[in-house]
């Protein structure tokens, strides 16, 4: 799993990354099962959603970060229950 954290709360995404890696750990998950990566703009995002290995995306944000990256230009190989149709 890859997050991207919100520019504007950077802390607060630090704290519940630290909080995902200790229960993904505690679960004997392996390590860097989760990452999450910073920046303030959108073209990160863009770049994590249009990946050849990115197979699903969950969003929470502003309606200009959405646009930027839907509707994605390839076709999703394994849609996810939301994937437009």
């Amino acid at each position: 799993m890859v997050v991207k954290a919100h520019p504007a709360h950077p802390a607060t995404s630090k704290l519940a990354a630290e909080a995902i890696r200790a229960a993904a750990q505690q679960c004997g998950l392996p390590a860097g099962v989760f990452g999450i990566v910073y920046e303030d703009g959108h073209e990160l995002g863009v770049q994590l959603v249009q990946h050849p290995d990115i197979h699903a995306v969950g969003f929470t944000g502003s309606r200009a970060g959405a646009w930027r990256w839907w509707p994605p230009p390839r076709r999703v190989r394994c849609p996810s229950p939301s994937t437009p149709r």
